[in-house]
């Protein structure tokens, strides 16, 4: 019975690009030097970390379309539309050529050159060498033949090869005399227009792509062109990969192609993950086996190269193996073959349930274990197949797994082990009589040093050595699978409690026991870089050797869905390794151990204003302490999973963990420091790739000897000065006093003069009789006036409020003793922090009557103008008939109070017949 298959497929993850990045063309897609991916696009230059797309702007500010990019190990050259070429830095765009505007045509490609020179191609102004920081022109002869370049790839030594309208060159530069550069260009494939070209260092060759006669390969060893042949599908796109394949895409049904050039055949493969047609735009292989593909419909899409699925329309695969070309395939109804060429599937046998199969090297026979049939074993070339049943001697007919070694096949059963020769034909008894025979052998393994070991359900795994003695280890484990590693040591995978590492101690030849995967497996073997392949209920994982770190693989599906299936994948000679799962059969590829790598990129690190470099202690000044890093971990196949730690020394001992990708520590105290950032995906970080930088914050100028030395004398210097000082202060402390005493006594005396008391009792005679009530206010204002004078003599300043108030109640008895013969008025608001020497106003006030007349026919007016840091009384000059003795005493006193507080003077002055008084207010 043939059952069409659905053909081989890869499945594709899909990107979700920023809109910005959605709505832009992508010409490149390639790896920086630092493992970012870089998209190339009509607008500029795109980072992408397998998280976020990032754009990365050019020193003009502005995007310009990127034509190519170029990367090595230490450096990433983008070049763009204008002529422009740039080199990438930590996500940073700076100019690579000293003259940036030197060529105005488009950037085809960029290529190292022996002498640490660069040649550089462009499609309108051919060639040209950037030689240290001097760009020379190439020149041609005048034919124009080679100023168009579509593409250009260096050969290995120091030739190069150009994509023209004429062809594909091969091209030598010669540098005369004058230090031009000429070409010496010759033709190795003419006539056709070659646009694009894609080296092959594995098959030593170069892929060229025409306009419109397909892909060409160019041996370099032999010199011959040979054509990819027609598929019956243009090829739109293609990609080289290793072991001499070309990878094509086109618009078709099946829209990945293997071309491969050894078998001059191709293979063809089917999309999953996507609906949408896959029509690329761009594409690159990076160095993980990672192909990604910007495509027209879809965005940005990657596949996993090391990983292919082949569908089938089979149910519940249990086991597959190869032979050639065929996969041979194990279900609960039979055996079946699986042509991946013409995608068919045969059954060969129905009606067993077969668990495991194993081809044979030696001749045409494949052996399946059958749960409740037996072994079956196919004759290929005589299409026929016979059984071994518990009848010929097999110690139980439910076969578990079978196993070869010593030209003998063991098959564990539910019973126990079976031995047999298949060259004999027959039961061989010797290899199992020392084996302690029991039920539910699930696997079993005989190691370099000759001792048979059995895994067992429920009790643990079993080690029976040459002389047949016992020894049992993981107590009452289920053990479904046991491997060997090229140390001698072994790995085991248990039903519940995960996957152990087995450590042979050389010293007593016992076997130390170590859990490294804690979740449930149902299996587990080695590829040929020794990274441990674990089966388990949530899918395929893959650890590197025995660091504990398992991770997902692609979009495995569990290969095994009871224990029955534990042993049905198979491990070619090549190191593939093919197993079920559902409906399909999974093709491994084995990887290198730099998967398990995650690249630590730090795109910012900055003590200040300097860059921090690993191998490179720099020294900061005291105000430039700030330190700040950014940093991402690229590992594009699930950037989830890396764990990130730092620590400062100097700071903290103790790592820090986190997820963010940003670290900052301002103002750092003054020491030597060293920052350590770590990335893994181990989350006891046992395999890490690393940043460490070290600094130091030098001490503050203070706080040096040279400055302690000059503080020192400075200081000596300013206790002398200080010593002065409190002299002078407390000579002027002591003048102000005298000069407040001297107020003091003044102001007293003025105010108990008897004819000053004569005249106020007077009033308050008078008032008594006459208006007794207007007597008791004069009487309290007096009072409160006195009390002032009192309260605030010894004070050096008061509030200007208060000054006032003490102002208002002395100018309200002036107003009883003068009636209207004198008009006070005072102007401005006044503040809180305003301060004055007491009983300023008053003496003021008091000078005025002194000096002038005051009448009802010429009232003596009084002004008060407040502003910020000033206070004016004025008044209109009327002077007496007869002069009053001065003494000048009030005047003078105030000035020199003011003087001593302040260093300034009182201002007194005569302008258009008016008086005035200027004095400071000391604002606090």
């Amino acid at each position: 019975m043939a059952v069409p298959a659905k053909g081989q497929q890869y499945f594709f993850s899909v990107h979700e690009a920023s809109s910005s990045l959605a709505e832009t063309q992508v010409n490149e897609l390639h790896l920086s030097s630092d493992k970012f991916l870089l998209l190339g696009t009509q607008t500029g230059l795109f980072i992408y970390d397998g998280n976020f797309f990032e754009p990365v702007y050019s020193p003009k500010g502005f995007s310009i379309p990127v034509t190519t990019i170029f990367s090595n190990k230490t450096m990433t050259l983008v070049g763009f539309q204008n002529g422009e070429i740039y080199e990438l830095r930590r996500k940073n765009l700076h100019y690579f050529s000293s003259l940036p505007d030197s060529i105005s045509a488009p950037i085809k490609q960029i290529i190292p050159y022996p002498g640490d020179k660069w040649v550089i191609a462009s499609y309108g102004s051919g060639l040209f060498v950037k030689d240290r920081d001097k760009l020379h022109r190439v020149i041609d002869s005048g034919t124009h033949l080679f100023r168009d370049i579509y593409d250009m790839s260096i050969r290995g030594d120091s030739s190069f090869f150009i994509a023209t309208d004429w062809g594909m060159f091969r091209c030598t530069l010669i540098q005369d005399t004058s230090g031009n550069y000429r070409g010496n260009y010759e033709p190795v494939f003419s006539n056709r227009i070659v646009t694009t070209l894609e080296r092959d260092s594995f098959a030593e060759g170069t892929w060229m792509q025409t306009h419109e006669n397909g892909w060409y390969f160019y041996d370099w060893n032999t010199e011959t062109t040979g054509k990819v042949p027609y598929p019956g599908w243009d090829i739109t796109a293609a990609q080289p990969m290793s072991e001499s394949r070309l990878y094509c895409f086109s618009d078709s049904e099946n829209p990945i192609s293997v071309w491969n050039s050894r078998d001059r055949k191709f293979e063809h493969f089917k999309s999953g993950g996507t609906n949408l047609p896959i029509v690329p735009t761009s594409h690159f292989y990076d160095p993980e086996g990672i192909l990604w593909i910007w495509c027209k419909f879809n965005g940005l899409l990657s596949t996993q190269l090391h990983f292919l699925e082949y569908n089938t329309n089979l149910n519940d695969i249990q086991a597959a193996a190869v032979r050639g070309d065929s996969i041979y395939i194990g279900t609960e109804s039979g055996l079946f073959l699986l042509n991946p060429t013409n995608q068919t599937t045969i059954q060969l046998i129905e009606g067993y349930n077969i668990l495991e199969i194993m081809p044979l090297e030696n001749n045409s026979e494949i052996w399946c274990a059958t749960f409740g049939g037996g072994i079956l074993i196919l004759d290929t070339h005589k299409n026929s197949f016979k059984k071994i049943t518990e009848k010929d001697g097999l110690i139980n007919d439910h076969v578990l797994s079978l196993y070869f070694r010593d030209d003998l096949i063991y098959a564990t059963t539910l019973g126990g082990v079976s031995a047999f020769n298949p060259l004999l034909g027959q039961l061989e008894i010797s290899a199992t009589e020392k084996l302690p025979q029991s039920q539910y052998v699930y696997d079993i393994l005989v190691d370099s040093y000759g001792n048979t070991w059995l895994g067992k359900d429920g009790r643990g795994l079993v080690k029976v050595n040459t002389d047949g003695e016992v020894e049992e280890l993981l107590e009452d484990k289920t053990v479904y699978s046991i491997a060997e590693l090229s140390s001698g040591n072994l790995i085991a995978a248990t039903a519940r409690t995960g996957l152990y590492h087995l450590y042979r101690d050389t010293l007593s030849g016992g076997y130390i026991e170590k859990n490294i995967f804690p979740s449930p497996t149902f299996g587990a073997l080695t590829d040929k870089k020794e990274n441990i392949i674990i089966l388990t209920d949530y899918g395929l994982k893959i650890s590197s050797g025995l660091s504990g770190v398992a991770i997902s693989l692609g979009q495995a599906r569990s290969a095994a869905n009871s224990s029955y299936y534990i042993n049905g994948f198979y491990k070619t000679k090549d190191g593939s390794i093919y197993m079920p799962a559902g409906s399909s059969i999974l093709k491994y590829l084995p990887v290198s151990k730099q998967f398990f790598d995650p690249q630590l990129i730090v795109s910012k690190a900055v003590i200040g204003d300097k860059d921090l470099e690993e191998n490179r202690k720099i020294n900061v000044s005291h105000n430039h302490n700030t330190l700040e890093l950014q940093f991402n971990g690229i590992w594009f196949y699930d950037p989830s999973k890396i764990n990130y730690r730092y620590k400062l020394l100097g700071i903290n001992e103790d790592w820090v963990e986190t997820r963010n990708y940003y670290v900052l520590y301002p103002k750092l105290a003054p020491g030597d420091y060293q920052i350590l950032v770590e990335a893994s995906l181990d989350p006891d970080f046992r395999k890490a790739t690393s940043f460490k930088a070290s600094f130091v914050v030098e001490k503050p100028f203070w706080q040096t000897i040279t400055f302690r030395i000059i503080m020192s004398v400075v200081i000596v210097g300013g206790l002398l000065w200080l010593t002065r000082e409190i002299i002078n202060r407390n000579r002027k402390k002591e003048q102000l006093k005298t000069e407040r005493i001297n107020s003091e006594l003044q102001t007293l005396k003025s105010q108990i003069d008897p004819h000053f008391l004569f005249n106020n009792f007077n009033n308050i005679i008078s008032l008594l009789e006459y208006e007794p009530g207007t007597a008791i206010t004069y009487t309290k204002r007096l009072s409160d006036f006195y009390r002032s004078i009192l309260t605030y003599r010894n004070e050096d300043l008061i509030t200007l409020d208060k000054e006032v108030e003490i102002f208002n109640n002395y100018a309200a008895l002036l107003r009883i003793q003068y009636g209207d013969n004198i008009v006070v008025k005072i102007e401005g608001e006044t503040r809180a922090d305003q301060r004055i020497v007491p009983l300023t106003l008053q003496i003021l006030l008091e000078n005025c009557l002194k000096h002038n007349k005051a009448s009802s026919a010429r009232p003596l007016k009084v002004n008060v103008v407040v502003s910020r840091n000033e206070l004016t009384v004025s008044n209109p000059l009327q002077p007496k008939n007869s002069k009053t003795d001065s003494t000048h005493f009030g005047l003078e006193s105030l000035n020199q109070r003011y003087r001593l507080l302040t260093g300034k003077e009182i201002k007194v002055y005569e302008s258009k017949g008016w008086f005035y008084v200027s004095l400071p207010l000391i604002v606090k």
